[in-house]
């Protein structure tokens, strides 16, 4: 436009004539016509040009840019399907080995739980270190421990997990003990399926639990407790590290009805 103001401002032109003489002429209507339609089609065809062309980069960038959230959003749907359980795949537990507590704490099934799960995520465990710096060992089972892992004792998932939390954060580790507890079965086998281990509450032989009318916080105390590593499944089999048996196959049906009655108690390091 710039162009058009300084050149076609006034439609009469000074001109020199053969003799010097400065004379004034005007160009015909048609031709002044002729050139404003030419000036126009010069300013306007880069300018659509350039909208054109912007308009497909604007669209490339939308389309790249949905592109790339997409796989994030996909993320967060799943996450939040999947009632906050981590979305991204492991190998963990197809690593899962069996240890016997007989041999290493005869009465904290639940530590040596914690131990298999963290090994399997190539953790180094200490577990006299977990039971002398970390776990809480003040009588509530419900949410500390109770009794002694190397005797007689025992803890559900709270206590457990803020020992486990305490000490992954003294040797610089990011993953987190989560308590799952009251989560569906179905939430655990989803869970086990994406390669994590998890710590299930149980009973020694997959009997019902026997509740001993004992409380603490509002939760009862059953004698038979148990706790289990689930690493999973084989057609209806419940694949399980046990630390009284080693590695071993449970009715899956049974091993969640029992799951259930205990209290549906479990936990998970992710």
């Amino acid at each position: 436009m710039a162009v058009q103001g300084k050149h076609a401002k006034n439609p009469q032109q000074v001109k020199v004539g053969r003799h010097g003489v400065a004379t004034r002429s005007r160009f015909s209507w048609p031709h002044i016509a002729l050139v404003a339609a030419l000036l126009v089609v010069v300013c306007l065809v880069p300018l659509s040009i350039a909208r054109s062309h912007a308009g497909l980069d604007s669209q490339a960038f939308a389309d790249s840019t949905r592109s790339a959230f997409s796989g994030l959003d996909d993320s967060a749907a799943q996450a939040e399907d999947n009632g906050g359980f981590p979305v991204v795949r492991a190998d963990y537990a197809a690593r899962v080995t069996s240890k016997l507590q007989n041999s290493v704490m005869s009465g904290g099934c639940e530590l040596v739980s914690l131990g298999i799960a963290l090994e399997s995520m190539g953790i180094d465990v200490d577990l006299d270190r977990i039971v002398k710096d970390h776990l809480e060992i003040d009588g509530h089972f419900a949410t500390g421990y109770s009794g002694s892992p190397y005797s007689e004792g025992a803890g559900y998932p709270p206590g457990i997990a803020a020992a486990a939390n305490e000490y992954l954060a003294s040797i610089g580790e990011s993953v987190q003990a989560h308590d799952l507890s009251s989560a569906s079965f179905d939430s655990l086998k989803n869970l086990v399926d994406m390669g994590y281990p998890v710590l299930v509450w149980t009973t020694m032989d997959l009997s019902d639990p026997q509740f001993a009318r004992a409380f603490d916080n509002g939760v009862e105390w059953y004698s038979n407790e148990h706790c289990v590593v689930l690493y999973g499944f084989a057609g209806d089999k419940a694949l399980v590290s046990d630390p009284l048996t080693g590695l071993v196959e449970r009715d899956a049906a049974r091993f969640a009805d029992v799951y259930a009655q205990c209290g549906s108690m479990a936990l998970a390091i992710y």
